[in-house]
């Protein structure tokens, strides 16, 4: 009995715990294989999972097919595919993957995301070019004002 009290208390600690996935994200059933926490930022614009215990190739595929189960598909994508653009009709959501040590943190955002301009990029409203500085960066300035 003593056992069941506890394990039963330590259910009730983990649901608890467990952060609440808006529905959007939830019903996309992405893989918690590996995952350590759902972070604080995650909201109905995006979805920021850390992950341990998998390859980056593991976590990509697994959440590839999951948006592809889901009906999304790649569109695009930016910085030398390190971002990667999904829609679903209207549906616009730009993935990414970063890995800091033996950590994955998963982003998964709209154009209302904590990254914006990691949105933009992957769906053409925004490019990377090559920065400029000096005579360079002035002559590119003047130009731009002379159109306005």
């Amino acid at each position: 009995m003593k056992k069941l009290i506890i394990a039963s208390g330590f259910l009730a600690m983990a649901a608890f715990a467990a952060p609440q996935l808006p529905a959007n994200w939830a019903n996309l059933n992405i893989t918690d294989r590996g995952m350590v926490q759902v972070e604080k930022e995650t909201d109905e614009n995006g979805l920021y999972v850390e992950y341990k215990g998998l390859s980056r190739e593991e976590l990509l595929g697994s959440v590839v097919q999951a948006l592809n189960r889901a009906g999304y598909v790649l569109v695009g994508t930016a910085l030398d595919g390190v971002v990667a653009g999904f829609a679903n009709g209207k549906e616009r959501l730009a993935l990414k993957i970063d890995q800091f040590g033996d950590s994955l943190f998963l982003a998964i955002f709209n154009e209302k995301g904590k990254e914006p301009l990691l949105h933009g990029m992957v769906f053409g409203q925004y490019t990377a070019k090559r920065a400029a500085s000096g005579d360079q960066a002035r002559e590119l300035l003047l130009k731009g004002l002379e159109k306005e």
